[in-house]
């Protein structure tokens, strides 16, 4: 279960990073060889941030949002799984813990699924 769960993690911090990469783009660095503060200016006129269009920043934010949807599905079933262990045969606790992980995995199955459709749709959308 742990390996299982590790996976899930790793895919789902993959998701966040790419999601926090198209939220803040990176412009390539310039390096400044003197000139004073108009010659660093001028330099620097063409560095700024790529403008975006409106489709791009949506799915952006879906994206996003999935992603920590996804993080918060994963942690609740981390918690879960510590409440299964420390029940102590409690089978009242022990029965709501695997409802919890399962009703979490039924949530992440469709969040992975929403994942999938909107970068089809986005492959789509896009040239």
């Amino acid at each position: 279960m742990s390996a299982f769960v590790y996976s899930i993690l790793t895919a789902t911090s993959q998701w966040l990073a790419q999601g926090l990469r198209a939220l803040v783009p990176l412009s390539d660095a310039a390096t400044f060889e003197g000139g004073g503060l108009w010659g660093g200016v001028e330099q620097a006129s063409g560095i700024g941030v790529p403008a975006a269009n409106l489709t791009d920043i949506v799915i952006t934010i879906i994206i996003t949002v999935l992603n920590l949807i996804a993080l918060v599905a994963v942690a609740v079933v981390i918690y879960a799984g510590i409440l299964l262990i420390i029940s102590l045969g409690d089978d009242a606790k022990k029965d709501q813990a695997k409802k919890t992980i399962i009703y979490m995995a039924i949530g992440l199955a469709i969040i992975i699924l929403s994942r999938i459709i909107v970068t089809l749709l986005i492959n789509i959308i896009t040239p």
